[in-house]
């Protein structure tokens, strides 16, 4: 195993927080979005570009607190408790899977929905909105396949602290 210093393992997860927060307000933003504007609006007020804008801002914000909040959090670890993350977060199959299909689905999404959507939205929104759309498709991806293929998922894996051995 591979010493690192725990520097390299704070980075290493306040990094994948950032990808995590990015990836649960690309999920949620554009359906609560769609909600709340139509409960609001009605159809009149909705717009894609909007829409599309909420959905990659709600991304950069997700990124934002989601590494602050591990940074909060990670700062006060022990160095063997940090390693021992890291070094399970990177052997975990599940966890590697869902931020491949989130990384395929944002860059699918981001070419995609210019070429579906060209006269609706403006490029920034529908590029960097397509992408914070595809994130979290692709996570919706990796949910499906895993309950289809009755993989079990154990999120309290992830939350274990390192006991001294």
């Amino acid at each position: 195993m591979n010493v690192s210093s725990p520097t390299e393992d704070t980075e290493f997860l306040i990094r994948h927080s950032m990808l995590k927060g990015y990836q649960a307000l690309s999920l949620l933003t554009p359906p609560l979005y769609t909600v709340i504007t139509l409960y609001r609006c009605g159809r009149q007020g909705f717009a894609v570009n909007r829409m599309l804008r909420a959905t990659w801002i709600a991304g950069g914000v997700g990124t934002a607190v989601g590494g602050g909040l591990a940074w909060g959090r990670l700062r006060s670890q022990t160095p063997e408790s940090l390693q021992d993350r890291r070094v399970r977060l990177m052997y975990n199959n599940t966890q590697i899977r869902t931020d491949d299909h989130s990384t395929i689905g944002s860059i699918l999404f981001a070419v995609l929905t210019p070429a579906l959507m060209w006269r609706r939205a403006h490029i920034i929104n529908l590029t960097l909105g397509g992408a914070g759309i595809g994130s979290g498709v692709g996570v919706l991806v990796h949910i499906a396949r895993s309950v289809l293929e009755d993989n079990e998922v154990n999120p309290k894996g992830m939350l274990d602290v390192v006991e001294d051995r």
